[in-house]
């Protein structure tokens, strides 16, 4: 197998990691969310970049999240065949329109459930390798992740203008599958950057 030229140390690399899911989540919430009307922040001005939320403390929140899938992905996936760069940049952008999507068909809640479920179908034919983890890592998400911002809702950070379950929407889980995949092909390119030869 042909090794990229990239060489990025464990110890760099999963800080880096988790600051990138942290931008990326960042700016997917307020193009996609914010400014979509999905969810409203209950403190918008407290140290606000954009209009209607409080960047910073999101940021710091999806900072967290990143380090967490940053441990949990490198841990679960480091020894699967890395994906090359440009499918796993691709589930990442798939992970992103499923974000979009999400703001712009709010309102047929149901639909949108519906579709990101059957199109997680579809995002993991990209993959031939590494299949049961990656399926594992996105129903872990799933699981884990609509519960955390149902809590985070519960707290008086934010709320969601639909709620279904636990203050949550119902396609919310659905995302989550995406955003497992997301990781599980990152993290194994990420990890194949920072091992050693021989």
């Amino acid at each position: 197998m042909a090794r990229s030229p990239l060489r990025l140390p464990l110890v760099l690399s999963l800080p880096v990691y988790a600051v990138g899911v942290a931008v990326l989540l960042t700016l997917c919430d307020f193009l996609c969310h914010v400014r979509y009307g999905v969810l409203v922040y209950h403190r918008p001005e407290h140290l606000s970049l954009f209009p209607g939320q409080p960047t910073g403390d999101v940021a710091w929140g999806f900072l967290q999240l990143g380090a967490f899938v940053a441990l949990v992905g490198h841990a679960t996936c480091r020894t699967l065949e890395p994906p090359g760069l440009v499918r796993a940049l691709a589930s990442v952008a798939i992970f992103a329109i499923h974000y979009l999507a999400s703001g712009l068909f709010q309102a047929w809640p149901m639909t949108l459930y519906g579709a990101a479920l059957g199109t997680w179908f579809l995002h993991l034919a990209l993959y031939r390798e590494g299949l049961r983890r990656m399926i594992g890592l996105s129903v872990l998400f799933a699981a884990l992740g609509p519960p955390w911002e149902g809590y985070a809702v519960e707290q008086g950070f934010f709320h969601y203008l639909d709620e279904a379950t636990y203050h949550v929407p119902i396609w919310l889980s659905a995302l989550y599958l995406h955003g497992g995949i997301a990781v599980a092909a990152t993290a194994a390119q990420v990890a194949s950057w920072s091992r050693t030869e021989g």
